[in-house]
């Protein structure tokens, strides 16, 4: 990723840069923008949360690589003020969260998609809150294949999600998201959703994912 672009806002692969990627078999490195702090440090199960100092670059990027880390494992961020003061801060950039919003985890498993989608003029778009579902749809391939059946019976051309993302708002529609990534696994599991996704690419439906900037959790 070419940082300077990203923080022109002429990038769009910050997610392939920030948040925690696997090095080797035990190591990972960490990143996170904080263009206004003195230091950042990072706790978690893998340094039993004692604070480890990232490195700080010119463009407010600090980032540090850890060995001895395990995937699940829980972390935060230690944001340190030019004031002394410290704030605890969940990922940005994990993809995924304990469902308490206390902890991001440990998380960087790769899907290989085996089917792509393009575009159709005529839409034909049926809207549906995974909430509402119970995770039913979504709990195995066989149902997963019963729904999408259903869907191109009725002519549907897509799929769009109200939001699915993490939020600390128990009883909206996770327009509330508090994270950019993390899939609300109260709803759906995140690998089930990747399967879910190329399922419906195979059989040439489209998927819209709903997100509402003013709504983010302040």
């Amino acid at each position: 990723m070419d940082t300077r672009k990203y923080l022109e806002g002429k990038g769009y692969d910050g997610y392939k840069f920030f948040g925690n990627h696997k090095k080797t078999n035990n190591s990972y490195i960490f990143r996170i923008l904080a263009p206004n702090a003195k230091n950042v440090y990072i706790i978690g199960d893998f340094n039993s949360w004692t604070e480890e100092k990232l490195r700080k670059y010119s463009t407010g990027v600090f980032s540090k690589t850890i060995k001895n880390v395990k995937e699940f494992d829980k972390y935060l961020y230690v944001i340190e003020n030019e004031n002394g003061k410290k704030f605890y801060k969940l990922d940005p950039y994990a993809k995924l969260i304990d469902k308490e919003n206390e902890n991001s985890i440990i998380y960087d498993k790769s899907y290989k998609f085996s089917y792509k989608y393009k575009n159709k003029k005529n839409l034909n778009i049926y809207q549906m809150s995974a909430k509402n579902f119970d995770g039913k749809i979504f709990e195995d391939e066989k149902n997963m294949d019963k729904f999408i059946r259903y869907l191109k019976e009725n002519n549907f051309t897509h799929i769009d999600f109200m939001p699915i993302f993490a939020n600390s708002f128990k009883e909206d529609f996770s327009y509330g998201s508090s994270f950019y990534f993390s899939i609300n696994e109260t709803y759906i599991e995140i690998e089930k959703i990747k399967l879910f996704i190329d399922l419906c690419h195979k059989n040439k439906l489209g998927i819209i994912f709903e997100i509402d900037i003013s709504s983010f959790d302040p």
